[in-house]
């Protein structure tokens, strides 16, 4: 018998892929950048480093 993927496993690759470039590279370059790295979210929620936003 061969082993054919289904949906669902394709589906949890591209949520694995995608969660990996929306979450984690902004908070390891907040970590490493300092307060050199700004970021902005969505709503028009940003800040610098990883902290919120700043007034």
């Amino acid at each position: 018998m061969e082993w054919k993927p289904d949906r669902l496993l394709h589906l949890i690759l591209i949520y694995v892929m995608l969660s990996g470039f929306t979450f984690w590279l902004p908070v390891s370059r907040g970590l490493l950048d300092g307060q050199t790295y700004s970021w902005s979210g969505w709503m028009g929620i940003g800040g610098t480093g990883v902290g919120g936003q700043s007034r």
